[in-house]
């Protein structure tokens, strides 16, 4: 997204961290100084941090507690900005025990999609996993009777995305 939009004016992470030092050093460690990002650091060459620390902006929370773990002040200047959500939380092992693979792949997208209907400005909220394609979480919502008041759009063109775990 910043390498063919770099006029977007802020990413919000959602970083799981136990204060704000410990998520400043995993959007180092793990986005910045990721080699995904190599391309856009040799595109900006001396700038790349600079620029990278203006768009990306941490945010200490967790997918999977109401308000998404974030205090109400933080929840709601964010509710109010944004016009895009990408969620690529889940677990991933395909062993994990049920109640936290429930947790991640349930109960995380219905707290953001409960954060979504908050966004005044929402244009998408793309949800994508590595384990299962959009036509399995809409039956996964339907026969969990989950009340979403929002359109899921499936789209017809084939997406390639690239997933970074925060």
């Amino acid at each position: 997204m910043l390498r063919t939009t770099p006029k977007v004016n802020k990413i919000y992470l959602l970083i799981r961290a136990k204060d704000k030092e410990a998520a400043f050093l995993r959007l180092k460690n793990e986005i910045m100084e990721s080699e995904l990002f190599k391309y856009l650091e040799e595109m900006h060459g001396e700038s790349y941090k600079i620029f990278m620390q203006n768009k990306l902006v941490p945010i200490i929370g967790n997918i999977y507690e109401p308000n998404l773990g974030m205090d109400i002040i933080t929840y709601n200047k964010i509710a109010q900005e944004i016009d895009l959500i990408v969620d690529s939380a889940a677990i991933t092992t395909f062993d994990e025990r049920y109640d936290l693979a429930l947790n991640a792949n349930v109960n995380g997208p219905y707290q953001l999609m409960m954060f979504a209907k908050k966004c005044k400005k929402l244009k998408l909220l793309m949800h994508y996993s590595t384990g299962m394609h959009l036509n399995i979480l809409i039956v996964f919502i339907t026969k969990l009777n989950m009340k979403i008041d929002l359109p899921i759009i499936i789209p017809q063109i084939n997406l390639t995305y690239i997933c970074i775990g925060i």
